[in-house]
């Protein structure tokens, strides 16, 4: 547990979501210790969110991108992360969702742009962690784009406000802002705890979103929100993350250990395409409950 002070600089502090003074201790049992200081991940009573705490340095996150993170996974499952790609395309373009100059922000390897391309939009990725010359410019080019969409980003971010008010300066006048983030309402959490396949405390992942935090986060930074979905993925469902946790922590653990990772890579992501294809009869969480949460993004009317 947090000692006495610790708690009482919490209690005073407010949430970096929504704003309010009501955090609390969200792991009593767990403590990160790291280039000499310890790390905590706590709770908001009012919007549900989590975050590390106190906020690692930028430093020592600048030490774990550039030489702890492995990228190696993200090759090695490159054919289902552009799979999966394809059909976050196909289900934008249903809720009328892309247009224009599209932007992958925090993209990585760029299979989330070559998607769009394949489906013939004008998109291009830009990632200032994974590309070098993304991370000598430190942030977004002066460029303005139609369409900004930024997966499983902003949990990474250190200042999360900044981040967004970057890419608020880069969007079109009338444009829209795609924002997914592991949904920390959703049953994985609740079931899982800091063990859920996105949680991933205190450093990679350092802020855990629910619905009302990230409202309240994006419109205090200049947003309104246009729309709010939730989804299944191929690599954290309800079935395989929740119902069957234990065996698909075992295969997809696998992986780092194995000779041949590509090959591995392939078989895991087989299995958890099947667990995403049973999961709408087996499964069927309620929306707000789901894995992911996708919030539609414009630019606030003044």
């Amino acid at each position: 547990m947090l000692t006495d002070s610790a708690m009482q600089a919490v209690a005073q502090a407010s949430c970096h979501h929504c704003g309010a003074r009501a955090l609390t201790d969200a792991a009593p049992d767990q403590r990160w210790q790291r280039a000499g200081q310890e790390h905590a991940l706590v709770r908001c009573r009012a919007c549900g969110g989590m975050f590390t705490d106190p906020l690692p340095s930028q430093p020592l996150l600048d030490q774990l991108y550039g030489d702890e993170f492995n990228f190696g996974w993200y090759r090695d499952h490159y054919p289902v992360k552009l799979l999966d790609s394809l059909q976050r395309v196909l289900q934008y373009r249903q809720l009328g969702l892309l247009g224009g100059r599209i932007l992958d922000f925090g993209g990585g390897l760029g299979y989330f742009s070559r998607a769009l391309r394949l489906c013939g939009y004008d998109a291009e990725t830009r990632d200032p962690v994974y590309s070098s010359a993304d991370k000598a410019k430190g942030q977004v080019s002066i460029e303005r784009f139609d369409t900004i969409v930024g997966h499983h980003m902003l949990e990474h971010a250190r200042e999360p406000g900044e981040l967004l008010e970057q890419l608020r300066d880069k969007l079109a006048d009338d444009g829209t802002l795609l924002l997914a983030v592991p949904n920390a309402g959703s049953l994985g959490y609740e079931a899982m705890g800091t063990r859920w396949v996105w949680s991933q405390p205190p450093y990679v992942h350092i802020h855990h979103f629910t619905a009302t935090g990230l409202r309240a986060l994006v419109e205090r930074h200049g947003f309104e929100v246009a729309g709010e979905h939730y989804f299944e993925r191929w690599d954290a469902s309800t079935l395989a993350d929740v119902k069957l946790h234990t065996l698909f922590e075992r295969s997809d653990g696998g992986w780092s250990h194995s000779r041949w990772r590509w090959g591995r890579a392939q078989v895991n992501s087989l299995l958890r395409l099947a667990a995403l294809a049973l999961n709408a009869i087996v499964a069927r969480a309620p929306e707000p409950s789901r894995p992911e949460l996708l919030l539609v993004l414009r630019h606030a009317q003044k």
